[in-house]
């Protein structure tokens, strides 16, 4: 296939445009296991599951949901982080659940777009086994260097050039072995020939470590994410994966200024409930993240994290889901990429 044939097809990634058809390249899912029992905390509050550990952008913004879901909704909504399987067995725990409004997925879009096309054993079936409820807000990604780069490394050229000079720094840590960001990584690859090797990390905070510790050389991940490491200069973005400069960002080029025109790529946040949910609780529960998303709070949260809000009925979004599956298994493919 063509080079301008990629470039549109990853276009798609960002632009998330309407392709029509079905999902390609999905794994075949595991037969549905019986539901738990209903998994209400003790004091009646239910759950929101999380696939990545504290400390991160999509952390803070399911805290600033839950406080503005406080006044709107009941029961209480917990956060609960679920690690373990690069964040799928988030995703098990609510297959499995009673559709009874008691466990909830918040969920990053890699889960369920990018990861059929990427794991042998999913585990789920994104657009079977889950009821959509919200689409929350579209991030970025950014490719971060520390101070084990140089300095006078400003440009994406320049890193490249740096690590193909010292392999020893060719490491770049990406959240979850298959994401975005990995895969981003092996473009890459694919199109500089760089030297480069992605490490998959549990969660944000151990990468930020990393890198300002001298550990790791480079790594990607969502915009948001280090703003006082990146404001005290101690942390540089060198390249954000957006079609144009993202918001809050306005002096880091993207990929596709820097000659990547195929490395166009944004990720978004839902919430999902089980497959089942019955409709006067679906509805309940969409009216309430309407009313939350509404909120001024919820506007500061987007721009301190650098997102931007997203509003989608539960048919816009199992439109997206196909539409990125269908573009995500064609780069895939494109990469020549192994499923793992």
């Amino acid at each position: 296939m063509t080079t301008h044939t990629r470039r549109d097809l990853l276009c798609r990634l960002g632009a998330g445009l309407a392709l029509g058809g079905t999902a390609l390249g999905a794994a075949p899912a595991r037969a549905q296991s019986l539901p738990a029992p209903s998994a209400s905390s003790a004091d009646g509050a239910a759950r929101l599951v999380f696939g990545i550990p504290p400390g991160a952008a999509g952390t803070m913004l399911a805290q600033a949901m839950i406080a503005q879901l406080a006044p709107r909704y009941a029961p209480p909504i917990r956060l609960e982080h679920v690690l373990g399987r690069e964040a799928r067995r988030s995703a098990e725990v609510v297959k499995a659940a009673r559709p009874d409004g008691n466990t909830l997925l918040h969920a990053q879009s890699a889960l369920v777009t990018l990861f059929p096309s990427i794991y042998r054993e999913l585990g789920y079936a994104p657009l079977e086994h889950f009821t959509p409820l919200a689409a929350l807000s579209e991030y970025t990604f950014m490719l971060l260097v520390g101070p084990r780069v140089p300095a006078s490394v400003r440009t994406l050229d320049e890193y490249l050039r740096w690590v193909g000079d010292n392999p020893g720094s060719r490491q770049v840590g990406v959240i979850l072995k298959g994401s975005q960001g990995w895969l981003m990584t092996q473009q890459l690859v694919r199109d500089r020939d760089a030297p480069l090797l992605p490490v998959g990390y549990a969660g944000t905070t151990p990468v930020v470590n990393e890198l300002l510790g001298g550990g790791l050389a480079a790594g990607i991940v969502v915009t948001g994410n280090a703003r006082e490491a990146l404001a005290d200069g101690r942390l540089r973005a060198l390249a954000v994966s957006s079609a144009q400069r993202w918001l809050g960002m306005p002096d880091t080029p993207s990929f596709a200024e820097q000659g990547l025109k195929d490395l166009v790529m944004t990720g978004w946040y839902g919430w999902f409930g089980p497959a089942g949910m019955p409709d006067d609780l679906t509805g309940r529960l969409r009216t309430a993240i309407g009313e939350a998303l509404a909120t001024p709070e919820l506007a500061q949260t987007f721009e301190r994290l650098a997102m931007r809000p997203l509003r989608a009925t539960p048919a816009e979004m199992r439109e997206r889901i196909v539409n990125e599956t269908r573009v995500y298994a064609e780069a895939v493919r494109q990469a020549r990429l192994n499923r793992i």
